[in-house]
């Protein structure tokens, strides 16, 4: 049986399968969605790398910004 081809995964906060992956290499970006609370092992592997994004820093990309160019009901 052949194995299925995986090109992109998202996972959550577990540090085991984020180490397969970079074992692998097939680990690209870790996605944190707060830069002030996550996991402590993630921390130790990704402190000062770039390939860690974290969710604060993509604000005011990603809000909502409500457009004043509707016109009135």
């Amino acid at each position: 049986m052949q194995k299925p081809l995986i090109n992109y995964a998202f996972i959550g906060d577990f540090y085991c399968l984020v180490k397969y992956f970079l074992k692998q290499n097939k680990f690209e970006r870790l996605i944190v969605p707060n830069r002030y609370k996550y996991s402590v092992l993630l921390h130790r592997v990704f402190s000062g790398l770039p390939q860690i994004t974290f969710m604060n820093d993509l604000k005011n990309i990603l809000e909502y910004k409500k457009s004043n160019t509707g016109s009135p009901r």
